[in-house]
């Protein structure tokens, strides 16, 4: 089983790769999605938590985020995009949860899905940074697909991923030729998608 130090070292590579300077904010669902995938695939075990998050100090409010939960690792969580909450957030991405994270516990997971990819794939412009978003979600699924583990995955694993890699097929085809997305960028999107 990997440790924690192992955990926060691939959280670490994960988001540099696909985020870079990016700012974080917003990102949570779309940086935690693809890195539940990853982390599966190094054999992490880790579930997707949404809820909301407890600013500090708390009369800055709450905000909506995502986050994954450590199986093998009882109250200890993966954050890739806690520096989104300033100075105050805890720093690294793996930590014992805090009195912060306030998880929902009936998530409408496709609601959730669908809000995260429908702006993409319509090409709506309300509310979405495409510019920003685009390739971000891209980056992240080649990061994950170009890993040598993806090799060995089993059939019911593609499957029960079906829905993300779905969505990212849909986005490369939409946006491939547009802000400067071509396939040579994406080889294994291309390649495993198409």
């Amino acid at each position: 089983m990997p440790s924690l130090n192992d955990i926060e070292h691939l959280t670490e590579d994960f988001t540099k790769q696909i985020l870079g300077e990016t700012d974080y904010k917003e990102m949570c669902y779309t940086v935690c999605y693809p890195l539940q995938i990853y982390l599966e695939i190094k054999q992490i075990k880790c579930s997707l938590e949404g809820g909301q998050y407890q600013l500090y100090p708390a009369t800055e409010g709450l905000r909506d985020h995502f986050w994954l939960s450590l199986l093998d690792y009882p109250g200890m969580v993966v954050d890739p995009t806690v520096k989104q909450f300033g100075p105050n957030a805890l720093k690294g991405n793996v930590f014992p949860i805090t009195s912060s994270y306030l998880p929902h516990q009936d998530i409408d997971w496709p609601s959730i899905q669908k809000a995260w990819c429908s702006p993409l794939i319509n090409q709506s412009t309300t509310g979405v940074d495409i510019r920003k978003y685009v390739p971000v979600n891209l980056k992240a699924a080649e990061f994950v697909l170009s890993r040598k583990e993806i090799e060995n995955q089993t059939q019911e694993w593609w499957n029960g991923h079906g829905t993300y890699l779905k969505a990212i097929e849909q986005i490369f085809l939409i946006y491939q030729g547009q802000m400067g997305i071509d396939c040579k960028q994406y080889p294994k999107v291309s390649e495993l998608l198409l």
